[in-house]
C-alpha cells in the first residue's frame, strides 16, 4: 500500500465532468449521489462541478480535505443555505450540527463536559442495560428484519441517556418524528415535483412531519421546565446541561437546550445502520467471526461489557472502524466559503461550495489496500498509523468533528460484543445489501437486513 501522500494537483486548470445545459451536474447527482461522486474522482482530486449556475468544488485528497477542515477552516461555514437545510430547520433548530460562529463556539464549550469520560462510562452502562433487556426477548430461531429491531433499541438507549428513565414514556413520540422526517425527506428525494415545492408545502407526509415535531417539542419543553423546577441529579444529559454555564455565568435557554438535545438524538439515529452493515460483513467472513467470538468469550465470558473492557476488545473496535470506513455515517460533507480564499492555490470565492465524499475517499486504493474489501486488520496499530489522517473521517474533521463520536464508538463496540457473544445473526440468502440510492441521514440499506437469530 502507498503510504506517502502524493501532492494534490496544481491550479489553474481543473477538470470538469460533462454536465447538462442550465442544470449542470444536478441531475446526475440526484439520480445516484454515490456513483456520481465516484465518477467525479476519476477526473482527479480537485474537480469543478456545477449545480445550476453555482460552482461546486469536489475534493478527494487528504491534504485538500485538511485545508478545508483545519488549515483554512475559519474561511468556511459548515452549512450552506438551501432546500435541504431549510427542510430540516424545524427538527434541528440551531444545534451544533448546523450553527456557526460565536454561537457555535459557545454551544460547543457548553456541550463538551457531558461527553467527558466519566459520563461516557455511565452512558455505556445504560446502553448495555437497555440492550440486555431487549436481548432477553429475542426469539431464537425466528427470522426478522434486524434494522427496525436495532432502531427501536437505539432510540430507547438515547432517550434514556438524554432524558433519564422518565423519557422512555415518550419513546413513541420520538419515533414518530424521526420516522416522519425520514419519510418526507425520502419522498422529496425521489420526486422532482415535491423537491421543487416549498419546504412547508402541506403534503400529507409533510404535515405529519411538522405535527410530529410539534408533539416532540411539547414534551421536551415540559421535561426542561420540570428539570429547572426540581433540579434533579439523575446523571442524564438534560440534568447535566441544566447545570453548565459559560464564562459569564449564563447557561442555555430552553430553545438552546431543546436544539442540542434533538441534535444528539438525531445523530444517534444512524447507529442501527452500523449494526446492519457490521453483521452483514461478519457473516460473510466466518474466520473473522471466529476470532471475534474468541475475544468475546475470553474477555467477557457471558457478562455484560463495560467501558473498562474496551482496551481488551481490539478486534471488536477494528470491526466497527472498518464498518465505518466502508459505510460511513456521514457519507458526504460540504462547506461554503465565507470569504475569498484558496485551496492548493485554487481560488475559492465567498459563497462557493466545496464538497468531500467519505464514501469515495474511504475507498481510495492509494490509502487502503483492496479498498472495497472488509479487512478489520487494517486497523491494527502498525497498519493504522500508515493511513493518512484525513483519508478516514467518518465523523468529519477539524474543530467541527462530531462531538458525539466517542459515544458512538463506545456504544457500537459494547453492543456488538454483547449481542455477538449471545447470538449469531445469519442473513437470509438471496439478499443484496447496497446503500439506499438516495442516502439521507446515513448509508442505510433500503430494504433492511433479514436475519435468522440463532443462539451462540
Amino acid at each position: 500500500m502507498t503510504t506517502t501522500l502524493q501532492p494534490p494537483p496544481s491550479p489553474p486548470t481543473l477538470a470538469e465532468p460533462r454536465g447538462y445545459p442550465v442544470i449542470g451536474h444536478a441531475l446526475d447527482y440526484r439520480l445516484n449521489p454515490l456513483s456520481f461522486y465516484s465518477h467525479c474522482a476519476e477526473y482527479g482530486d480537485f474537480v469543478r462541478l456545477r449545480f445550476g449556475p453555482h460552482p461546486v468544488y469536489f475534493l478527494n485528497h487528504p491534504d485538500l480535505i485538511k485545508e478545508v477542515f483545519v488549515t483554512k477552516g475559519s474561511s468556511f461555514l459548515a452549512r450552506a443555505e438551501g432546500r435541504e437545510s431549510r427542510f430540516f430547520d424545524p427538527l434541528f433548530g440551531h444545534g451544533l450540527a448546523v450553527s456557526e460562529g460565536t454561537f457555535w463556539r459557545r454551544q460547543r464549550r457548553l456541550m463538551q463536559p457531558i461527553f467527558q469520560r466519566s459520563h461516557l462510562a455511565d452512558y455505556g452502562g445504560w446502553a448495555v442495560a437497555q440492550m440486555r433487556a431487549q436481548l432477553d426477548t429475542w426469539p431464537v430461531g425466528d427470522v426478522t428484519d434486524i434494522r427496525p429491531v436495532m432502531a427501536r433499541c437505539a432510540r430507547r438507549i438515547i432517550t434514556k441517556i438524554v432524558f433519564g428513565e422518565a423519557g422512555l414514556a415518550h419513546l413513541d413520540s420520538l419515533e414518530a418524528v424521526l420516522n416522519a422526517a425520514l419519510k418526507e425527506y425520502d419522498n422529496r428525494d425521489r420526486n422532482w415535483l415535491l423537491y421543487l415545492m416549498p419546504e412547508h408545502f402541506p403534503t400529507p407526509s409533510n404535515r405529519r412531519y411538522h405535527e410530529a415535531v410539534e408533539a416532540m417539542n411539547q414534551w421536551i419543553y415540559a421535561a426542561i421546565a420540570a428539570g429547572r423546577e426540581h433540579n434533579p441529579d439523575r446523571g442524564d444529559m438534560l440534568c447535566q446541561l441544566l447545570k453548565v454555564q459559560d464564562d459569564t455565568g449564563v447557561g442555555m435557554g430552553d430553545r438552546e437546550l431543546r436544539d442540542e438535545l434533538v441534535n444528539v438524538i438525531v445523530g444517534h439515529d444512524t447507529l442501527p445502520d452500523v449494526f446492519c452493515w457490521a453483521w452483514w460483513q461478519i457473516a460473510h467472513y466466518p474466520d473473522w467471526e471466529d476470532r471475534l467470538v474468541e475475544e468475546w468469550q475470553t474477555v467477557l465470558g457471558g457478562r455484560s461489557p463495560s467501558m473498562e473492557d474496551i482496551p481488551r476488545l481490539p478486534l471488536t473496535e477494528w470491526t466497527v472502524k472498518e464498518t465505518l470506513r466502508l459505510y460511513p455515517l456521514a457519507w458526504v460533507t460540504g462547506r461554503v466559503a465565507t470569504q475569498d480564499c484558496a485551496i492548493a492555490g485554487q481560488p475559492i470565492h465567498a459563497g462557493e461550495n466545496v464538497v468531500m465524499c467519505q464514501w469515495v475517499t474511504h475507498r481510495d486504493s492509494r490509502w487502503f489496500d483492496h479498498p472495497n474489501s472488509f479487512n478489520p486488520q487494517r486497523w491494527a496499530p502498525d497498519a493504522a498509523q500508515r493511513i493518512p489522517t484525513h483519508a478516514y473521517y467518518p465523523f468529519g474533521g477539524g474543530p467541527r468533528a462530531c462531538i458525539g463520536q466517542g459515544l458512538t464508538m463506545l456504544e457500537a463496540v459494547l453492543l456488538l460484543a454483547d449481542i455477538g457473544q449471545r447470538f449469531k445473526l445469519r442473513p437470509l440468502p438471496g439478499q443484496t445489501m447496497v446503500p439506499h440510492p438516495g442516502p439521507s441521514f446515513s448509508l442505510r440499506p433500503p430494504h433492511g437486513l433479514q436475519v435468522q437469530i440463532l443462539a451462540r
